[in-house]
């Protein structure tokens, strides 16, 4: 099962490796005391791709097109609502995504840790984070994945018992 974090460190991954050389670049312009950076970009209404410079300067770089030299079309380049699907499963607290493009599948699950009351504390039964059980009276959130008791440091308490109700007197 590929976990949230896991997905988050390959994207990071990529990103940073992606990134490098332009970070140089940057490195070594703030370096010189005469250059002019970008401020902003837009897209005029014509298609046009306009920088806003430090100066007060624009500069027009021409339309902006798809990566075979034509705007693209919905479907054609890349994935459309047709193409993905989200289920949650059984478990109430797992998405799982299917991405789907030609004859290629890929789906992958992302487990979040969602309070869940799972009733009153079973011994032996096993308790994943964010399940909520009674024991003892009292309320408690489970912190890591465990068939341990509350009481130990997989758990914390959330609700402390109560005192009793006083009986009136008669």
């Amino acid at each position: 099962m590929l976990e949230l974090d896991d997905v988050a460190e390959v994207i990071a991954d990529a990103v940073r490796e992606a990134t490098e050389p332009l970070a140089k670049q940057i490195a070594a312009l703030e370096e010189r005391k005469d250059a002019i950076g970008v401020t902003s970009a837009l897209i005029d209404r014509d298609g046009n791709l306009i920088l806003t410079m430090s100066d007060g300067s624009t500069k027009g770089l021409g339309a902006v097109v798809g990566s075979d030299g034509a705007p693209g079309e919905n479907g054609k380049h890349g994935l459309s609502a047709e193409d993905v699907d989200a289920t949650i499963l059984e478990d109430g607290r797992t998405v799982e995504f299917s991405v789907s493009q030609g004859d290629t599948t890929y789906i992958f699950e992302l487990a979040f840790p969602v309070p869940m009351y799972r009733g009153v504390y079973a011994d032996g039964e096993s308790y994943e984070k964010g399940d909520m059980v009674t024991w003892g009276g009292s309320v408690w959130h489970c912190q890591a994945d465990t068939t341990e008791k509350p009481g130990t440091d997989d758990w914390q308490l959330a609700v402390k018992k109560g005192r009793d109700a006083r009986t009136p007197a008669t």
